[in-house]
């Protein structure tokens, strides 16, 4: 699949991919009869706008902002450079025919602060070898995506700019990931739910830290318990894939629901690494210059999961 940005290197030649329609625009109807659309598609490397035709009127497919498109493209050649770009065909993409839904997140909708974290959470997917950890991973992305980009880890604590959750989540799934292959060297399932399980951890963020102004939510509920229920379609889903491995993410996350005093009372590995990683990527930041971006004390934000186990 050919990514926005490398399109213009196949200049002449017909290419195909997966982008995600961010504006639809109707023109007039076309000389055969068919309405000829204007779309701005996008990934994570940019966006552009392209034109679609439609052979015929049956073929036009229910268009709608932020749906997922296979598509094949056309660039024209010109005297002076690469012509437009012109769809050929096109068919709707569910969830599960997706390979990577973070590679769907725009661009142009993403924080620049959070740019970085939106390529490192890519490469977290592209690491998940169990398809059913995959496509749970993937239909939490592509359900709450525009509040990832948007919503903040806290509002005055830690990652507190539009962004800072997903660059925080991030953090923490890559952390708990190297931390979980120490404990759990031959066991790869365990470690893709404890990736899975730190993907979700504040999740819920997202309605409490997502707007522009602090919500009456976050002093009522907690966000963990928010998070659990942002991600109950995803969860039933990934229950009837694999029944256990959606045990044990429930149980993490509801591990980290719990007071200190009850946690010492029922210990949970998986979820103690979670909660490990997190506090760790705070300390991180705090130790960060939020002008210039240089660690304060570079011992500590050189510190590595094998220096901690």
């Amino acid at each position: 699949m050919t990514a926005i940005r490398d399109l213009y290197k196949n200049e002449g030649r017909r290419i195909h991919g997966e982008y995600r329609i961010l504006v639809i625009t109707r023109e007039q109807p076309s000389t055969k009869g068919c309405v000829r659309w204007q779309l701005r598609l996008s990934d994570y490397s940019g966006s552009l706008e392209v034109g679609y035709e439609p052979a015929r009127a049956t073929t036009v497919p229910l268009l709608r902002p932020g749906q997922i498109v296979r598509a094949e493209l056309s660039i024209r050649k010109a005297n002076n450079g690469a012509g437009p770009i012109a769809i050929c065909s096109m068919k709707q993409l569910s969830v599960s025919e997706i390979a990577n839904a973070a590679r769907l997140m725009p661009l142009d909708r993403c924080p620049k602060p959070a740019v970085a974290a939106l390529h490192d959470l890519i490469d977290c997917v592209d690491r998940l070898r169990h398809d059913s950890v995959r496509d749970c991973a993937n239909h939490l992305i592509d359900q709450h995506h525009e509040g990832l980009l948007r919503a903040r880890a806290s509002w005055n604590h830690h990652h507190g700019f539009p962004g800072g959750l997903l660059v925080h989540t991030v953090a923490t799934m890559k952390v708990a990931e190297s931390m979980a292959c120490h404990v759990y060297p031959h066991d790869r399932g365990r470690v893709e739910l404890i990736m899975l399980g730190a993907l979700l951890h504040d999740l819920g963020k997202i309605r409490t830290h997502g707007g522009g102004m602090r919500s009456s939510l976050d002093s009522v509920l907690r966000h963990e318990w928010l998070g659990i229920e942002l991600a109950r379609d995803a969860l039933v889903n990934f229950g009837r894939a694999w029944p256990m491995g959606a045990t044990e993410v429930v149980n993490m996350l509801e591990w980290m629901c719990t007071d200190p005093e009850r946690r010492k009372k029922g210990p949970n590995c998986d979820a103690e690494i979670i909660h490990f990683a997190d506090v760790l990527d705070v300390k991180r930041h705090h130790h960060v210059d939020s002008a210039t971006g240089v660690p304060r004390y570079k011992a500590l934000y050189d510190l590595k999961t094998s220096d901690i186990l």
